[in-house]
């Protein structure tokens, strides 16, 4: 993995330019959007996580809390569901017939 992350990546220049945007028009308590979240933790999972907020100007810990709890609801949709216990009814009676 290179040591330097390619500002001029077409998917980090255009979230970088989307959170400019929504910083320049949003109001002062406003929460970023989960668009650009998500977006930024796509990015994150590529170049990584530093690399992502400081480009960005995230906090790191946000960052790494969100990309964190996505890989963790893909693993577990991913996941196959098992089971200890499984029931077999082959149709056969309890007890034999007196």
């Amino acid at each position: 993995m290179s040591t330097s992350l390619p500002a001029t990546a077409p998917p980090l220049a255009e979230t970088a330019a989307a959170l400019a945007q929504w910083r320049s028009t949003r109001r002062r308590s406003s929460r970023i959007p989960e668009e650009l979240w998500s977006q930024a933790t796509e990015l994150a999972e590529r170049y990584g996580i530093a690399k992502v907020a400081v480009a960005l100007k995230l906090d790191y810990k946000s960052l790494k809390h969100r990309l964190t709890a996505r890989n963790a609801a893909e693993d577990a949709r991913s996941a196959p569901v098992s089971s200890s216990f499984v029931e077999l009814d082959l149709g056969l009676p309890l007890a034999p017939p007196v």
